[in-house]
């Protein structure tokens, strides 16, 4: 008996493989220490370089006679055994041909695993540059690809469906066998399904700009090479790098909207609608000349998917009557709703969604009525230009540097109507700014701190969820020209008549009654306190 020997407990059906001999005693894998005598060795079973190429042609399935997993492992090949091109082909004609469940596919996968400690596929060989792994530049990369799209349609399937009708094992044998092709050729030819991975995974990446140029041609060609086939990937990537240009194509408006229309008639997406809607609103293909039925009715479609843009081009269009009767009523109304929906995802910190457009466009609508009210116009003013900060600090929309300078305007235009100037201290007979840290039935921990001259700071802060998330809010302070996302808040309490002893709370709610604050938990009173004014700083 020897170290690796695969064995059997006498009198059991137990078996198991020797990691260790000491004197008369076998220190098992799993069970543990045996005394010889107790164990017999399993001689492995032999098998040729042809057996494991029809083990993994799928042509036998000898592991099926093995009961015991472990023995799977149990053999001996008097040589090594790669699998190429050629066998993967096979494999692959298999599972169409003899109508393969995914209950045996997976089954194939663990046999195999165990026979080949997986090393049946060249994972040596896989490239370490991420565009050339997209590439399948090596055999590598090839069998990895091969896999991984077998996987992805076989991962979530009933044991009983059949692998062929979940995976397009046609469109994956006649991939490899171009790659068979390629062998003997000086040009590589590329399979559609290679150019629609590679300029995925570039737009995905968001890496046109870095890449090589030699990269960027191959871009363009295989781009426009789907286009010819009107291949659904090719005419996006097409369609969005004539939308305003990127690094390889000039902006083209006229082709882009072509390109979309085509797009939306073949597969009726609501963001294809949402792009034409743009087009025709801003007359991009019609020498600035804006086509108002049919934004409106591209809108309306995006709209209706519940697409956000959509939504606020299509209120616009209600507020200024274009396309549309005018109905101002509606569009504030579409505006609010729309601005309460965002405040929350932008709180939650989503910085890419469209708040900052929103909040633009209430400021605007309190700038331009017959009795403007500028205080409330600068305080979404305010809001929207924290988040396009924010959202150019992260992405790098179409137009958003026309968003922005539409914002800073207003807001320039606002100061000069109102006179601000910014203060270092903001007075309040009650602490009204902490009203919203109670969104959302939040917890809230109140500490207290006695200072000097009859004061006392308080430190709102809302206490974290289960997963360990804490709200943010997002507060506006006219008077210091700014806003500020935050879990907290700290208030000064001025001239302090009434307060506990206690440094620290936990509430859920509040009621303000002139100077007082009554602090709750649920139903139970905890804290009470009375002061002259309550006092935030600018700092």
């Amino acid at each position: 008996m020897q170290v690796d020997d695969y064995v059997k407990i006498n009198n059991t059906s137990f078996y198991d493989r020797v990691i260790k001999l000491e004197n008369d005693y076998a220190w098992l894998e799993y069970a543990g220490k045996f005394a010889l005598s107790k164990l017999t060795v399993i001689p492995p079973k032999k098998v040729t370089k042809n057996d494991l190429r029809n083990y993994f042609r799928m042509n036998k399935f000898y592991f099926k006679e093995v009961k015991d997993e472990l023995l799977k492992e149990n053999f001996i090949c008097s040589d090594t055994f790669l699998p190429s091109k050629e066998d993967l082909i096979a494999l692959l004609i298999n599972l169409k041909i003899k109508n393969v469940l995914v209950v045996d596919y997976f089954s194939w996968v663990r046999d195999i695993n165990f026979t080949f400690k997986d090393n049946y596929l060249p994972y040596q060989d896989i490239s370490d540059n991420e565009l050339d792994k997209v590439l399948l530049m090596t055999d590598g990369d090839l069998f990895a690809y091969v896999f991984s799209r077998i996987h992805d349609g076989v991962d979530d399937a009933e044991d009983m469906e059949f692998v062929s009708d979940l995976v397009d094992l046609n469109e994956l044998i006649s991939l490899i066998s171009l790659h068979i092709k390629n062998e003997n050729s000086s040009v590589r030819e590329y399979a559609d399904c290679e150019k629609e991975i590679y300029l995925s995974y570039i737009d995905d990446q968001d890496i046109l700009a870095e890449i090589t140029p030699q990269q960027q041609e191959l871009y363009k060609q295989f781009a426009l090479d789907l286009v010819q086939k009107e291949n659904k990937i090719g005419l996006e990537t097409c369609a969005y790098a004539y939308y305003g240009g990127n690094a390889v194509f000039e902006c083209d408006w006229l082709k882009a909207r072509d390109l979309l229309e085509k797009l939306y008639h073949k597969y009726g997406l609501a963001a294809y609608a949402n792009s034409l809607g743009y087009i025709y609103y801003y007359g991009r293909a019609n020498n600035g000349i804006a086509q108002d039925d049919l934004a409106f009715r591209y809108f309306s479609i995006g709209a209706a998917a519940g697409i956000y843009e959509s939504v606020y081009h299509q209120a616009d269009m209600f507020y200024y009557g274009r396309g549309v009767t005018e109905n101002k009523v509606q569009a504030i109304s579409t505006y609010f709703n729309l601005y309460e929906e965002n405040k929350k995802i932008f709180s939650d910190e989503f910085f890419d969604c469209k708040f900052a457009d929103i909040a633009l466009r209430l400021g605007t609508v309190f700038m331009s009525k017959n009795d403007p009210n500028y205080e409330i116009a600068y305080f979404y003013l305010l809001q929207a230009e924290f988040a396009i900060k924010k959202r150019r600090e992260i992405a790098n929309f179409y137009g958003d540097d026309r968003v922005e300078e539409k914002i800073i305007q207003a807001i320039t235009n606002c100061r000069k109507k109102l006179g601000l100037k910014s203060q270092m201290k903001l007075v309040q007979p009650t602490p009204i700014y902490i009203r919203d840290l109670f969104d959302n039935n939040n917890r809230i921990r109140l500490r207290l701190r006695q200072l000097k001259n009859n004061r006392l700071k308080m430190e709102f802060e809302t206490i974290a969820d289960s997963d360990g998330k804490a709200d943010k809010h997002l507060f506006t302070f006219v008077p210091f020209n700014k806003c500020l996302l935050s879990d907290k808040i700290v208030i000064y309490a001025e001239n302090v008549n009434i307060c506990s002893d206690k440094t620290e709370y936990v509430i859920t709610n509040y009621i303000c009654d002139e100077n007082t604050v009554r602090f709750f938990f649920f139903e139970t009173l905890v804290l009470e306190i009375e002061a002259a004014d309550y006092v935030i700083y600018n700092r």
